[in-house]
């Protein structure tokens, strides 16, 4: 996520949460008391700056990479606030603050999705002054939804598990409420099954268009692009070995940043836009512009369209670390192929990478991708660890001997 993307995210998500409370109770809370107006938005705030931090620092899912999911986030967030605020007067188990946490925790996994649960529900019940079984009934939904709405793979998963958490939701329901009254009413069950209506009714009615607009397969789709038998990725072999050879050793290098701890970067991004950063090569004219046509041609990600165009300083900075790391695998390679061909001894693979990434550095190529000093010393250890020795031998030996050796691709046909 770049740096413009969290500010505005930041900004936004605070300033809505703020004009939510301060509005909600001057308007609605004419009776409100000066100590519990001011313990709302203190709350309030501590609970959006968790929240926000979770988000902004702690979740490392791919669809952060995809067009529009500043604009999902926001758009979450202003819903559930309207309804924590407009739905005050509705009893608290028919206020449907579950579906956007079970829709993060698709979209942007669990700690996400759990984080605004947590954040949601406290809010609900503060703003509305309920219970506290409304909150444990918001909490134990929640989990279980989100858990659930991860499985949601085709329709028939869709439907058997709306029905599931209906079920749940009353079950909670006449559950919390016999622990607070000691009695089971006739009519909680009525009431409880309505409520699990309105909370699943308002999710169905998100999961379409979030489903169309990010896909819920995306590693999938990222992993399917990057075989040998999809179209491009044939296509390049069969019209350039040596580049279809020079992709997959940048794709193999960067797959080594896995173990590395670099906050916010997806691997499988990194892979499918190594493999395509030059899928355009050998179709006359700019590479790059050939590569993008590719790309929209074959309904490949935003994401790795924008390796492709960032991936080359001379065309573009890197703006995603993914890029940034796909740009210095790619000199790495590059400049591992151009001493090969013109015979020239290879120096250490240490002394390569330390060169490769001080140029980088000295070139103000890495200026907008968030790179630290600390992860490109990571970054920099985990392509040493390219050319261990299959046998487990970590001598620190030229690279050209044990360069990819696993790698089957570089053998010719």
């Amino acid at each position: 996520m770049t740096k413009k993307n969290k500010i505005i995210i930041f900004i936004s998500i605070l300033l809505i949460t703020a004009i939510a409370l301060i509005g909600g109770c001057e308007f609605f809370y004419e009776m409100m008391f000066l100590n519990e107006k001011i313990s709302i938005y203190v709350f309030g705030i501590i609970l959006t700056i968790f929240y926000l931090w979770i988000l902004l620092e702690k979740t490392d899912s791919a669809h952060l990479k995809t067009n529009g999911f500043v604009f999902m986030i926001i758009f979450c967030h202003a819903f559930n606030m309207a309804v924590i605020v407009f739905g005050y007067k509705l009893p608290a188990v028919y206020r449907p603050v579950c579906a956007v946490p079970m829709l993060l925790t698709i979209l942007f996994g669990t700690k996400t999705g759990l984080a605004s649960m947590i954040f949601y529900s406290i809010e609900c019940v503060l703003f509305g002054m309920d219970p506290v079984e409304s909150l444990l009934l918001f909490m134990i939904f929640g989990v279980i939804g989100s858990f659930f709405a991860v499985t949601f793979k085709n329709t028939i998963k869709l439907a058997l598990g709306a029905v599931a958490l209906i079920g749940i939701y009353a079950t909670g329901y006449i559950g919390l409420n016999y622990y607070a009254l000691g009695v089971v009413l006739p009519e909680d069950l009525v009431t409880g099954l309505i409520a699990g209506v309105v909370q699943i009714a308002v999710f169905l009615v998100f999961f379409p268009f979030v489903a169309t607009s990010f896909g819920f397969n995306f590693k999938e789709k990222l992993n399917k692009i990057c075989k040998d038998d999809f179209e491009p990725v044939a296509q390049l072999k069969e019209r350039s070995h040596e580049v279809y050879v020079h992709v997959r050793s940048v794709a193999k290098l960067v797959e080594n940043i896995k173990d590395a701890d670099i906050q916010g970067v997806d691997i499988d991004i990194m892979r499918a836009g190594a493999i395509y950063h030059e899928i355009g090569q050998g179709l006359g004219g700019n590479y790059i512009k050939k590569g993008i046509e590719i790309c929209e041609k074959y309904k490949i990600p935003e994401c790795v369209q924008n390796i492709i165009n960032e991936h080359n300083i001379n065309v573009g900075k890197p703006k995603s670390k993914e890029a940034g790391i796909v740009m210095l695998a790619d000199t790495v390679i590059s400049s591992i192929d151009a001493l090969k061909k013109k015979n020239t001894p290879l120096p250490e693979k240490s002394k390569l990478i330390d060169k490769v990434i001080s140029l980088r550095i000295s070139s103000g190529a890495l200026d907008m991708c968030d790179l630290t000093p600390g992860e490109l010393n990571r970054i920099k250890a985990a392509f040493c660890q390219a050319w261990r020795r299959k046998n487990g031998d970590s001598a620190d030996v030229e690279v050209d001997d044990i360069l990819f050796d696993d790698i089957d691709v570089i053998k010719e046909d």
